[in-house]
């Protein structure tokens, strides 16, 4: 069922509506995304964020939200946007490496990405004239709002494990070329699966392990079916964003596109900074119910460290051979992070 940020059912919204006149002002959007109920994402940036624009222009802007694939598979929510059935969908670049291989930029197990910083560098690169911009969101007629990111990824297995060389051979989920590159520096397999289809492969043995992060454990039922997670080890990361097609974009007046804008980059700060404390909190909560932590010895930090060294350089290079401009936008992307957003 569709949830309608109408302050009241939709049916019943426009059986009292009023007159044609008050109805034809008011601008309509459709969003959709792939959470869960609940989801901390929903809960923390996108539900905040449409609450706020509708506010800021004085009702003028109503969402229409469907949640949890009700109009499509998380994989298709770019082709949802491009073809009109949604105005905006929450996508996953990973998900989509043909449409948009360069994002996962922001994926890379870099040291200075860790944290918020990562998020505001590509925030701000997807947002000014870059060609992560032109080539990822430009080319597919679509523009980003709202920016997701995670803390770095872990590794959660199935069967309890004492180091990592125990990955050797394992089947671990990832999502995007940047992670499944450093699982592969681990010996162990790669294994890409959209998120909401993760649980079901862990619970069937299609693969050993999935590379999650904690607080994304909750909301999709996996934290019963971990035995051992990784701790402060860099696997990579996690970007996303809502995005609106350029034909949506465009038919909204100057105003509501800066109430828009504006509120994006704050929603998108502030859901980082509130994950990034939740995600400890949840570690936590995993040890209490039983949960084996994994601790990496200096040595074997430095083993890690010597393995996924060139992770960002090589992930660039293959797109290179390919056609694709991933060392201009690894480039772009560090001189970002080097303003210390």
């Amino acid at each position: 069922m569709k949830i309608a940020y109408f302050g009241m059912p939709l049916l019943a919204f426009a059986a009292v509506a009023g007159s044609a006149a008050t109805a034809s002002a008011q601008i309509v959007i459709k969003i959709a995304d792939s959470f869960p109920a609940g989801h901390y994402v929903v809960e923390n940036m996108t539900k905040p964020w449409m609450e706020e624009v509708t506010k800021q222009t004085g009702g003028k802007v109503k969402f229409e939200y469907y949640p949890a694939e009700q109009l499509g598979k998380a994989k298709d929510m770019l082709s949802l946007t491009q073809s009109g059935v949604a105005d905006m969908a929450y996508v996953v670049p990973s998900f989509v490496p043909d449409k948009m291989p360069l994002s996962p930029v922001a994926e890379l197990p870099l040291a200075e990405a860790v944290g918020c910083n990562g998020a505001m560098a590509y925030y701000n690169l997807v947002n000014a004239d870059s060609q992560l911009r032109k080539l990822d969101f430009d080319a597919n007629r679509v523009r980003p709002l709202l920016v997701q990111n995670l803390p770095p990824y872990q590794v959660f297995t199935a069967k309890k494990i004492n180091s990592l060389k125990d990955l050797q051979g394992m089947k671990i989920r990832v999502t995007g070329s940047a992670k499944a590159a450093v699982i592969q520096r681990m010996g162990a397999v790669p294994v890409q699966i959209p998120t909401p289809e993760v649980r079901e492969a862990l619970s069937r043995g299609t693969v050993d392990g999935i590379n999650f992060v904690y607080t994304s454990l909750f909301p999709y039922d996996l934290n019963p079916l971990v035995k051992t997670g990784t701790t402060d080890v860099n696997f990579g990361g996690w970007i996303s964003s809502y995005i609106i097609s350029d034909r949506k974009w465009k038919s909204l007046p100057a105003d509501v596109q800066q109430v828009m804008s504006t509120l994006a980059e704050k929603y998108s700060r502030q859901n980082c900074e509130k994950v990034m404390v939740d995600d400890v909190r949840d570690r936590d909560r995993l040890v209490q119910g039983g949960m084996s932590l994994l601790r990496l010895t200096d040595a074997e930090k430095a083993d890690f460290d010597a393995k996924t060294r060139d992770v960002a350089d090589q992930w660039a290079a293959d797109l290179d051979k390919r056609g694709k401009a991933g060392s201009v936008v690894l480039k772009e992307y560090r001189d970002q992070l080097a303003k210390k957003n």
